[in-house]
This record gives structure tokens, C-alpha cells and sequence, in this order.
């Protein structure tokens, strides 16, 4: 009860002082900001290096309602593309997915959906290897195939895919652009 007392006091101490001197409360905050900032540009923007998992997590998503025949044809393709590219090991999943893997947060998945995880081959990063399967299978990388570069974050390593996923999709404007160099060069 004494130190409450103690505290108490030193509390209302210190609002009286604070009220009767606003300008040096206020030069005090601005100095301490000041600091804070110049600290913080000076602090390293990751605090553990870039992980680089070399993994390619591919998400299928056909046309709602397609047979998962086609499904299953589309995924092949997906995956003769990685292997012609050199990479081995390939996981793939098409359709509805296991308990267990609802569980450890996987997507349930339809007839239209498949979930693909292709390692990066050797000597190619991820997002290399994403770039080329992207450009490997131009009609699905138009909005049917999203690819996510795993480990991209600094805590890649350390919590897996439930960490920061980059997306390795192209935007709108690099789709575009695309589109118009092939409409000039004259190929489809």
C-alpha cells in the first residue's frame, strides 16, 4: 500500500510539473520522436536474412462446375511443364481435400480446384522458376493458376508457408503489355 502511495504521488508530481511547463513537455516529445525516427531508419529492415525455399506452391481454380477429368488433365499439364523444366518431386492434389489436410489449413477444394507444390529445380530460384512456368503455360496464367514463391519472408524457414507468401502473379498492366507486344509482333 506504501509503494501505490509512493507511486501515486510521483504521478501527481509530475502532471503538475508537466501542466505548468507545457513548452519543454512539448520540446521533450519532439525530441524523442526525432530520435525514434532517426533510430528506426538506421535499424536493418529484416531482422533474419531472406529464406529461400526454392518451393512453388501452384492454386488451380478452373471454372466452377468443370469435371475433374479436366481438372486432373490441366494439373498434368502443370506438372510435364515443371519437369520439363527440370524440377522433381512434385506434389499435386486435385479436388476435394483430406480431413487432414483441412485441418493443417488447406483450402477443401472442388472438382474445378487442384493444389500443386513444385520444388524449384536446381540452380533456379522460385521465382524464376514460377516466371517460366508461367510463360510455359500462358492460357492458365491468365487467371486460372496462381503461383506463390514459399519462404520469401524471413520467417520463411522458421513457420513454413504460414508466413508471408509472395505472390509471383503478373499485374494487369504487365498482362497488357504482353497482349499488345504479341498483337504487334504478329503472333498468337
Amino acid at each position: 500500500a506504501r509503494l501505490g502511495h509512493w507511486f501515486e504521488e510521483q504521478y501527481e508530481r509530475g502532471m503538475k510539473w508537466s501542466l505548468a511547463h507545457p513548452g519543454t513537455v512539448f520540446a521533450i516529445t519532439l525530441v524523442g520522436v526525432a530520435i525514434t525516427v532517426w533510430v528506426t531508419m538506421r535499424l536493418p529492415r529484416e531482422i533474419l536474412p531472406q529464406v529461400e525455399e526454392r518451393v512453388v506452391v501452384a492454386s488451380l481454380k478452373l471454372t466452377e462446375g468443370t469435371a475433374i477429368e479436366e481438372t486432373t488433365r490441366q494439373t498434368a499439364r502443370l506438372e510435364e511443364a515443371a519437369r520439363a523444366l527440370g524440377s522433381q518431386g512434385v506434389y499435386a492434389r486435385v479436388g476435394v481435400a483430406t480431413d487432414e489436410e483441412i485441418l493443417a489449413g488447406a483450402e477443401p477444394g472442388t472438382s474445378a480446384t487442384a493444389q500443386i507444390i513444385l520444388p524449384a529445380p536446381d540452380g533456379m530460384s522460385a521465382s524464376q522458376f514460377s516466371t517460366r512456368l508461367r510463360d510455359a503455360l500462358p492460357d492458365l496464367a491468365q487467371g486460372m493458376l496462381a503461383l506463390d514463391v514459399a519462404g520469401q519472408s524471413e520467417f520463411g524457414s522458421l513457420i513454413g508457408r504460414e508466413g508471408r507468401i509472395v505472390r509471383a502473379e503478373p499485374d494487369l498492366a504487365d498482362m497488357m503489355v504482353r497482349a499488345i507486344l504479341t498483337d504487334l509482333s504478329g503472333t498468337r
